[in-house]
């Protein structure tokens, strides 16, 4: 890329003036590419999960290392530069988007091995949720993730990070065993309980703004082949009594068993009778990763036995049904809440969850779990 003098988003608010020099210069200095509005592959370097919250930036590095990461931060840092960080693009308020000023993309740093042995897993900030369950199920193998299989798992991991084995072995974050990071004053640090304890406790759910985290090494456990997993659904008109029974399950379930309660819109999916597609639902989204001949007795025990409108959960191969599920991303006019986790949900919540899901103007589904 290459331009005259372009003006910039600052971190003061104002615009930057950023001499073209200066962007050769940084050019030249990458392996990655630098990106204006009219180069090839702008629009998939911008795209994020949510298009309500869509911005552009002026723009984009696709860096191809840790170098380059530094060489970027110290370029933001230098000129006195707003700048964004793009792991999965998945974040709700669409913060890795720059707006006006430089977005790093982060999609390219995709490398991902896995070590059986140590049962550890090196990832890329570029990979999502998808790419390590299928790395770390050969072996065998997974570390707790979220739920959707296109998600990043910088972002993911950064903020916490909530899934179907989180009840079992912790959180995201909790798996984190080390980081390699590139700080504001473009130092690459490895920050782990030993090294940089400080800034590995913030990493640890601290979300953004403490660096540009380009490697994460995860503990892994041993999980599978199978998991018994699918949804389990009543009309909705019964929520209360479902609800009732989900607090009792959760309060009660073994580690084995993940549960969420998730208020939809039947989908017109060819696991749901056509008599349902289009109606609310009440329904139990399960996941038993322990021994599949425990899962029978376990899930024995999930709500109301009568009048269920669908059942559909069998034993499935680890990475389609622990952690994540694979779902088409929105159109630019759409946007979506995620999972809450109430610890000793209250039997006052539930006449207001009620109330409010019909009348939700999205068709996508109202989340409420508790681990």
């Amino acid at each position: 890329m290459t331009a005259a003098t372009i003006e910039l988003s600052g971190r003061s608010g104002g615009p930057v003036a950023v001499p073209g020099e200066a962007l050769e210069d940084l050019a030249g200095r990458v392996e990655g590419r630098l990106l204006g509005p009219d180069d090839p592959g702008w629009d998939d370097a911008v795209r994020i999960w949510n298009g309500l919250a869509a911005t552009a930036p002026a723009l984009v590095l696709q860096p191809a290392s840790a170098a380059d990461v530094a060489a970027a931060v110290g370029f933001a840092r230098a000129h006195g530069l707003l700048l964004g960080v793009k792991g999965g693009g998945h974040n709700i308020a669409g913060t890795a988007i720059a707006e006006g000023g430089l977005t790093l993309d982060l999609s390219g740093l995709c490398q991902l091995t896995v070590d059986p042995e140590a049962r550890l897993a090196h990832v890329g900030p570029g990979c999502r949720l998808a790419d390590v369950d299928r790395a770390t199920q050969a072996h065998g193998l997974a570390t707790p993730l979220g739920f959707i299989s296109k998600v990043g798992v910088a972002g993911l991991t950064l903020g916490g990070g909530l899934g179907y084995l989180t009840r079992r072995f912790g959180w995201t974050a909790d798996n984190l065993v080390e980081a390699e990071v590139v700080c504001a004053d473009g130092q690459v640090r490895t920050a782990s309980r030993e090294r940089h304890p400080d800034l590995f406790w913030a990493l640890r759910g601290g979300g953004g703004n403490l660096g540009v985290v380009t490697r994460f090494t995860f503990q892994l456990h041993p999980v599978g082949p199978q998991v018994v997993g699918g949804l389990i659904a009543w009309p909705f008109e019964r929520a209360e009594e479902v609800m009732a029974a989900y607090r009792a399950l959760t309060a009660a379930a073994p580690r084995e068993l993940a549960t969420w309660l998730i208020l939809l819109n039947a989908p017109p999916a060819p696991f749901v009778p056509a008599a349902w597609h289009g109606r609310r639902l009440c329904t139990f989204a399960v996941c038993h990763s322990g021994d599949p001949g425990d899962a029978g007795r376990d899930l024995a025990r999930s709500g109301p036995s009568a009048t269920r409108s669908s059942t559909c959960s069998a034993p499935s191969p680890t990475p389609r049904s622990s952690p994540t599920w694979t779902t088409p991303s929105p159109t630019a006019t759409t946007t979506t809440g995620g999972p809450s986790s109430w610890p000793g949900w209250r039997t006052a919540c539930w006449p207001a969850c009620g109330s409010c899901s019909p009348t939700a103007p999205s068709p996508r589904p109202s989340w409420a779990c508790s681990t």
